[in-house]
């Protein structure tokens, strides 16, 4: 991979001092991209592409569908790193820092209001509100009840209020009817005359690339990006009186209509050819079962979220997940428990009738207790918690709102998953020390009972060296679970079903982990 980093020019100046740095000064047009070429696998997607947006432009990039647009997004906003299954060289533009990439689902995190996810990317609360009001968006709403309109408007509202000049919509009225696209239109035309932002709506919708759009750019299956002559319409559809005033005259010889567009895109796509259906290649990626560690140090790392810009974010993530978690599962881990107990006195009884079973008890259950529930409780939580957070973060990861915060210069980590971590890691505390309580009191209840034992003599067995060992052991599972089940979470998902493969990835691998670590921590207890 070959990457130039641009710098902003003005169209015609031949500047290439960065405007941004001059002032207020506003650039007269934006480079997205220049020269830049894309594979995916063995496939050229993109071949020497060059894509400049004026200030207060709307361009409609359109093409056939399967021909790589989201990619060309993706590799213009720093979503690809290259060298794996995306590999580019060219010159990137200032989209990465300047501008922001709204996906069709808008990006804005569930679990938050429309203010909350407003406040994660900066602005005092008046600004918020405002523009909130402009764009029609009730701050105290749910993020998770909004239309797909909506969503979008909160996209665009949150790269606003990021001061992004830059803004890309990905098929922003997929699923809109007519009425709803008209107030689309409306309202990025609007931001694109007030604000002067350059806009870039991918689309398969000739209707609403020519009420929109300035430009539409055709990107063809040849991987080449050209713009297209379409011939005006001086009669559009639905004017059934025939009798127009100059106005709107005018605007009909200066805008084409959608059938003249239409027509042109299918002379276009026959020409280029479709693009070839073969399957997009699997990413490379560190599995889990060996990248947990670094996930481990980025969630500590992330618990500065916890104040700052993303504050309410985080401590919504931290609430959400101990909701989830433990609340959720605070009777399965003391009832697990409860039941082991009871297999445990049949056990005593049935096998050792010719020995006192309340003296088993009390030598052998606090050893029972301690070596048993670290790991096997921290594959219950592995199993409950971490899959109930593991659907949720995995969730977010597959409908790209993590990659809607990291063009916007936020942090999944300190808004999202960082505090998630610190959540799961207390459900397994709590869930691990839960079923051992039970466990216990299952023991205790058998001494109380029948008179065999003291209680105060099986307590006793779960202090010094061995009890501090265990809490030591509980810890590190509840640490090691969480890392495992954020990291499979957290892992960028293409198909909605890899959502649910990171859900038993994250079980499989946990158990795994918790295994080997109790078998290191044997050996090294064995005598020597």
């Amino acid at each position: 991979m070959r990457v130039n980093e641009a710098e902003t020019e003005e169209k015609g100046a031949g500047s290439t001092e960065d405007p941004l740095r001059r002032g207020s000064e506003q650039p007269a047009a934006w480079t997205l991209c220049s020269n830049l070429s894309i594979r995916l696998g063995g496939r050229e997607l993109v071949r020497d592409a060059e894509l400049q947006v004026a200030a207060g432009e709307i361009v409609a990039l359109m093409g056939p569908s399967g021909v790589g647009k989201s990619v060309l997004a993706g590799v213009i906003f720093g979503l690809e790193s290259g060298g794996g299954a995306v590999d580019y060289e060219g010159t990137i533009g200032v989209a990465a820092a300047h501008g922001a990439l709204v996906f069709q689902q808008g990006g804005a995190l569930p679990h938050l209001s429309v203010g909350e996810n407003l406040a994660l990317v900066g602005g005092d609360d008046k600004a918020q509100a405002q523009l909130a009001r402009e764009l029609d968006l009730d701050p105290g709403r749910s993020a998770h009840v909004l239309s797909g309109g909506e969503k979008r408007r909160l996209g665009a509202a949150r790269a606003f209020l990021a001061g992004r000049k830059i803004l890309w919509f990905d098929e922003p009225a997929a699923g809109l009817d007519i009425t709803r696209v008209d107030r689309l239109v409306e309202i990025l035309r609007g931001e694109a005359e007030e604000r002067q932002a350059a806009i870039v709506v991918t689309t398969h919708r000739a209707e609403f690339a020519t009420a929109l759009a300035d430009r539409v750019v055709f990107f063809g299956a040849d991987g080449v990006l050209r713009d297209l002559t379409i011939p005006s319409s001086a009669e559009k559809p639905g004017d059934e009186s025939g009798v127009r005033s100059d106005v709107e005259r005018q605007s009909a010889e200066a805008r084409p209509g959608a059938r003249e567009l239409e027509d042109v895109l299918r002379v276009e796509i026959a020409r280029r050819g479709a693009p070839p259906h073969n399957e997009t290649p699997p990413r490379f990626r560190l599995p889990t079962v060996l990248n947990w560690p670094a996930e481990w140090v980025l969630s500590v790392m992330g618990l500065v979220g916890l104040g700052g810009r993303t504050a309410r974010s985080a401590w919504r993530s931290l609430a959400l997940t101990c909701r989830i978690s433990v609340l959720q599962g605070a009777l399965f881990y003391p009832f697990v428990g409860a039941i082991f107990g009871a297999i445990f006195l049949l056990i005593f009884y049935l096998s050792l009738s010719f020995i006192d079973t309340g003296r088993v008890l009390v030598e052998f259950g606090p050893m029972i207790v301690l070596r048993l529930s670290p790991a096997f409780a921290g594959i219950l939580v592995a199993a409950r918690g971490g899959s109930a957070v593991s659907s949720w973060v995995g969730q977010m990861s597959a409908t790209r709102q993590f990659d809607a915060l990291r063009v916007l210069g936020v942090s999944e980590i300190r808004a999202v998953t960082g505090p998630a971590w610190l959540g799961l890691t207390f459900a397994g505390v709590v869930g691990i020390l839960s079923f051992a309580a039970a466990l216990t009191g299952v023991f205790g209840w058998y001494l109380e009972t029948t008179g065999e034992g003291e209680l105060t003599e099986l307590l006793a067995g779960f202090g010094g060296a061995a009890g501090r060992v265990a809490m030591a052991r509980v810890l590190l599972f509840s640490m090691l679970v969480a890392s495992i089940t954020i990291a499979s979470a957290r892992a960028r998902k293409v198909r909605a079903d890899e959502v649910a493969s990171g859900i038993t990835r994250g079980i499989v691998h946990s158990t795994l982990w918790i295994m080997i670590s109790e078998l290191v921590i044997l050996a090294l207890e064995l005598p020597r």
